[in-house]
């Protein structure tokens, strides 16, 4: 028995030896707590499935020595929307932690979790690699959100009085301090806070399942801790509202330092110069459709009377609307914007000249202590402005919901689930699946395959070896040869119909700014493999014919390229394939550093897996790829004139100008590289076609072209829909609101939907959309066309210092381009 010691102990050491080694000398950092998603309360968060999300880590070192921040990482693990594993490797903003110190304030690290019962690992990985300690965030105090719920950040303040003029509950009236958690306990809209600056993201994509953010500068010391940031939160926020986010800013007492912050960040071309007053302030209470007047705070001696309101002076540059404005006054003979609005990149940025989070505007309330009138009605107009969803007492309730989605039967209630019409990114994702020369095998002929090889197996072979060979013992042979040779049949027929080649469909979607001269490319591709096989998958910006370069880095960590997976924004049981479940194995891929790549993606033989980037460009002045100079007639018309300019190194199809609402087809749909085109003919800014009218009498995105235009039937659990052209979907994607009554719900998209650039205020802009030809042939032959203004990687990354490879099978481009015109003033 005693030489079964010393087996015993080597076995013993074998199995128990990596946390051994971890708890004696390698485990010198613990993981003592981890929160997912923006706080709600100081123990409480949310966040959006499908969405990237920060994460705050809270460590101590529990070693004797002190350990550098190069000398450990975060990594996060968890499941995409087909419940694959992923990891996110983050190494920026580690400090150095000394023996028994904590991190104060937490880390910040991010994840995009596939659904909304997707699990989250925090790993410390030491610099070889090895987990020192992992840690799940606690279940009960971060509240998954289904991709279809929307999120308001407010940062600096909690804004007493927001939540509840935008979730109506059935309590007639509230207590300005009680306790509002109640409200949003299960509806579609939530209210997360940020009041410290530490708080918010160091990487842009941590806001991307942030819906709208409001930004107050009451307290100076928050504003005045994000102006001098170094740690690239103040650069995150501005990349955001770049590639799309909505942002609110007041400014009130504190407007020298969002005077200084919105220079140095350029998010609003707007100066603030001083402070005006009026008695009351008509022109916010008329934007609002108020009621009641927005007068000032009462006088301490004479507490029947008011104050006058004081607001900052704003002066709008070019390019900025003006929502509101106050009229002269005895004292103050000037015009006075009081809320104004601009473009940043794809963002929108909505300026406020009074504090949000201060009086008089937190006492604008009614006189009959209703949820009429005052700040709630300026707080219902800001949603509709925004495009936020007000929610009734019903909605906030649990189990509340917003009715079956379409084409489906009604399903049992989940609570907190948004239960809305299809959506606009799962109809993109169906168009981009579809391989037209990939036969899909009817059912039926799967069926009949299966009832022959039972046949065969069973009382054929019984039958054959019985009656004619008379030796039963034979089927030892012929069971195993039938079971080979059907096997074999059908593998190769599934190979002659399907082929052995990779086959990509892929879309960009270009949006110049010429205000900026900046470029943001949206890019969504899917990739069929004809084997199982892991990928590595990057993209550039096209480096050749499109003229323009790669932006400078504006923070540590800040890249041009984002590469993801793209999911479907409805709930888990609906979205979830068996991609990864099939795996015993578990595979599991890595994103690449400032998750600009995918490292190692599995994808089954036969089988698809789509993919999304965003990425941005810097034009060069020598050859901008757009020039125009369009203004009035004259100064009191909206009608347009001048030309328009495209040296992109295609032509462009199905042109049209979109200016206040109107629609403003080019003749011929036509815009040649490098020939001008005048405008005076379209009559711009005169009468047109409407917004809807555009949407559906103007096939001109809906031509075929795309894989032949026809429509398909596709079955998903258990339904039966129809699979549209990716071109039918173009539209809806660039201006989802503005079309007519919306069939789908733009959950994932949003960040691309310029439609408050076509309403009536804004006046200082043109829009021009149109599209490439159709392309399709050998993989790197269409990939080195100039039609394709990105490029993928496969097998390597373009940061990776290797030569791209060249890339294998079939594939299909198409893209949309979306320019941003300004309308200058005439020269004298």
């Amino acid at each position: 028995m005693r030489y079964l010691v010393l087996p015993a102990l080597v076995l013993s050491a074998l199995v128990v030896q990596p946390e051994a080694a971890l708890a004696q000398g390698a485990r010198k950092i613990k993981i003592e707590k981890v929160q997912v998603g923006f706080p709600k309360t100081v123990e409480s968060s949310f966040y959006k499935a499908a969405a990237w999300t920060p994460i705050y880590v809270y460590l101590t070192n529990e070693g004797s020595e002190k350990i550098d921040g190069k000398e450990y990482a975060l990594v996060v693990e968890t499941t995409d929307s087909e419940d694959v594993q992923n990891h996110y490797t983050e190494r920026r903003l580690l400090p150095l932690l000394n023996p028994g110190e904590s991190t104060n304030p937490p880390l910040l690290t991010y994840v995009r979790p596939g659904g909304d019962t997707s699990e989250i690992t925090v790993h410390v990985q030491n610099s070889e690699g090895k987990i020192i300690d992992s840690k799940k965030p606690d279940p009960y105090a971060a509240e998954a959100l289904p991709a279809n719920a929307q999120i308001v950040l407010l940062a600096g303040s909690k804004l007493h009085g927001m939540k509840r003029a935008l979730i109506h509950d059935d309590k007639k009236q509230r207590g300005e301090d009680e306790d509002e958690d109640s409200l949003d306990s299960k509806g579609p809209l939530r209210f997360v806070y940020v009041e410290k600056v530490e708080q918010l993201p160091a990487r842009w994509f941590g806001y991307q399942g942030v819906d709208l953010m409001v930004l107050t500068t009451a307290r100076e010391e928050f504003i005045s801790n994000l102006l001098t940031d170094q740690t690239g939160r103040k650069e995150a926020l501005v990349e955001w509202v770049r590639r799309g986010g909505r942002l609110v800013i007041s400014v009130g007492r504190n407007q020298l330092f969002v005077k200084n912050f919105l220079e140095k960040t350029q998010l609003l071309k707007c100066d603030l110069t001083g402070t005006a007053q009026r008695r009351e302030l008509t022109g916010v209470k008329a934007w609002a459709l108020a009621g009641i007047p927005f007068v000032g705070t009462p006088r301490k001696d004479k507490p029947n009377e008011r104050n006058d309101v004081d607001f900052v002076e704003l002066v709008p540059g070019p390019g900025v609307d003006i929502l509101a404005r106050e009229p002269p006054s005895e004292k103050d003979k000037k015009e006075r914007p009081s809320i104004v609005q601009g473009g940043c990149g794809l963002g929108r940025v909505v300026l406020t000249a009074f504090d949000l989070d201060a009086p008089p505007f937190t006492l604008w309330d009614p006189n009959d202590g209703k949820k009429e009138g005052g700040k709630y009605a300026f707080w219902r107009k800001l949603a509709e402005e925004m495009d936020i969803r007000q929610v009734t007492h019903k909605e906030a309730a649990p189990n509340a919901n917003q009715g079956p989605v379409k084409g489906q039967p009604p399903q049992q209630k989940i609570p907190g689930e948004v239960r809305e019409p299809g959506e606009l990114a799962s109809s993109l994702q169906d168009s981009l699946e579809d391989f037209d020369k990939v036969p899909v095998i009817n059912f039926g002929w799967v069926a009949l395959f299966i009832f022959f090889y039972i046949l065969l197996v069973g009382p054929i072979d019984y039958f054959v070896l019985k009656k004619l060979v008379k030796r039963l013992e034979l089927t030892w042979v012929t069971f195993p040869a039938a079971v080979l040779t059907i096997s074999a049949i059908a593998y190769f027929t599934a190979y002659w119909l399907k082929g052995n080649d990779l086959r990509i469909n892929k879309i960009d979607v270009v949006d110049i700014d010429l205000n900026s001269s900046r470029a943001y490319g949206s890019t969504w591709f899917t990739i069929y493999s004809p084997r199982i096989q892991n990928y590595t998958v990057g993209l550039e910006a096209a480096p050749a014919g499109w003229n323009w370069t790669a932006p400078g880095v504006e923070a540590t960590g800040d890249h041009a390229v984002l590469v993801d997976w793209m999911g479907r924004p409805e709930a888990d049981w609906e979205r979830r394939s068996q991609q990864g479940i099939l795996n015993w194995n578990r595979p599991t891929y890595r994103y690449a550093a400032d998750a600009a790549g995918l490292e190692s993606v599995p994808i089954r033989v036969w089988a698809t897996k789509s993919f999304t980037a965003s990425w941005k460009m810097t034009l060069t002045e020598e050859k901008p790829l757009f020039e125009a100079e369009l203004h009035r007639v004259n100064p009191n018309s909206d009608l347009l004139e001048g030309t328009i300019t495209s040296h992109l190194p295609v032509d462009l199809k199905d042109v049209t100008l979109l200016y206040k609402g109107m629609a403003y087809a080019v003749k011929d749909g036509r815009l040649d590289r490098d020939q001008p085109k005048n405008i005076n003919d379209l009559k711009v800014g005169d009468k047109g076609l409407l917004m809807p009218t555009w949407f559906d009498n103007d096939h001109r995105f809906n031509e075929p072209g795309w894989r032949g235009g026809a429509n398909k039937t596709r079955t998903r659990n258990g339904q039966a829909s129809v699979v549209l052209p990716a071109r039918d979907h173009m539209k809806s994607l660039l201006f989802h609101s503005a079309g007519p009554d919306a069939t789908e719900r733009n959950s994932q998209l949003r960040a691309l939907d310029e439609s408050w650039r076509l309403k009536e205020t804004h006046r200082e802009e043109v829009i021009l959309v149109g599209r490439t030809a159709y392309v399709e042939g050998e993989a790197e032959d269409v990939s080195k066309k100039d039609v394709s203004p990105s490029r993928l990687w496969l097998g390597v990354l373009p940061d990776s210092g290797k030569a791209r490879k060249d890339l294998d099978g079939k594939l299909s481009q198409e893209t949309f381009v979306r320019v941003y015109i300004p309308v200058t003033p005439r020269e004298k």
